[in-house]
């Protein structure tokens, strides 16, 4: 086989181009990994609006039920108090 000369501008351009590649993959691994914190961090606040909101229902469902029951005895006025939490 003969031999095959490089010229000696081809070296200085592949090693830039595998630096460069290297430099990308490291930047697209940092952004995915920076995403799955914003994401999480999402879904904890999400989660947490969600379980307040479930309070929240339950103690006005319950106000509503005492009103109910407050009206079918006959009971006179006032109605019942508004719990604390329910607005």
């Amino acid at each position: 086989m003969p031999e095959v000369e490089v010229p000696a501008w081809l070296a200085p351009i592949v090693i830039a181009a595998i630096a460069a590649s290297g430099a990308w993959a490291g930047a697209w691994l940092n952004s995915r990994g920076g995403r799955r914190n914003t994401d999480h961090t999402r879904i904890t606040t999400l989660e947490a609006r969600v379980d307040a909101l479930s309070r929240r229902n339950t103690i006005l469902w319950n106000y509503n039920r005492a009103l109910i029951d407050h009206i079918y005895r006959g009971s006179p006025p006032p109605p019942p108090p508004i719990p604390e939490g329910a607005l």
